[in-house]
């Protein structure tokens, strides 16, 4: 799971976290899979200065977390640990800056990933009219394909509050990419939600009763 702008790895995934408890709660209660939630970083950079650093150097050092993901973060956990190992059996997720890379996860490494939660995610997935010419609005990709058949992603679930105040269109044409491209994906528009905590634990409560279930 990516954090948010700001953010950092431990930020839902701690003792108090919404994250940690609702799982637990869900696990619990035959809701969810057994599964292994881990807090990503999408800050990859040393951590001197990093306080220091302004949004828009900030966001292309948070954009290398796509690739810290694929290339670092799963081989290390698939050789430290025993997990399963193969696409249908990854899954990312992100909440507002954290759901553009993990968008952008998915769909760049969707031959390592099956399952994509993406949640008020801002622009800068793919190319926009928003927020033209500034960091927020530069891509990562140029557009949302499928590679092949046996890539196409098994789940993909958007959504995003009425209330927020930065990322319902951004949110809402990544789903729109995808309807015209024939890209199965869930994108909702939540009623009386904004861009907090209570948008993040109901987006994962739906998520996470999708992922892993064969």
């Amino acid at each position: 799971m990516f954090h948010g702008f700001g953010g950092r790895y431990d930020s839902h995934v701690h003792e108090e976290s919404i994250l940690q408890t609702l799982y637990g709660n869900m696990l619990s209660e035959g809701l969810a899979v057994p599964m292994i939630i881990v807090g990503a970083d999408m800050y990859t950079d040393k951590l001197e200065g990093k306080d220091d650093l302004s949004d828009a150097e900030l966001r292309p050092r948070y954009d290398k977390g796509v690739d810290d993901l694929a290339l670092v973060l799963m081989p290390f956990i698939e050789s430290r640990y025993s997990v399963k190992v193969g696409r249908r059996y990854a899954a990312v997720s992100g909440v507002s800056q954290g759901g553009t890379e993990a968008l952008a996860s998915g769909f760049k490494w969707q031959s390592k990933i099956a399952f994509i939660g993406s949640f008020a995610p801002s622009t800068g997935v793919i190319p926009t009219n928003f927020y033209p010419g500034s960091f927020w609005s530069t891509p990562i990709l140029d557009d949302l394909t499928i590679e092949s058949q046996e890539t196409l992603p098994l789940y993909i679930y958007l959504s995003v509050g009425t209330e927020d105040p930065w990322c319902i269109k951004s949110t809402l044409y990544y789903g729109q990419v995808m309807d015209e491209k024939g890209i199965p994906n869930q994108t909702d528009l939540v009623e009386g939600y904004d861009h907090g905590n209570e948008m993040w634990e109901l987006g994962h409560y739906n998520f996470l009763q999708k992922i892993f279930l064969n």
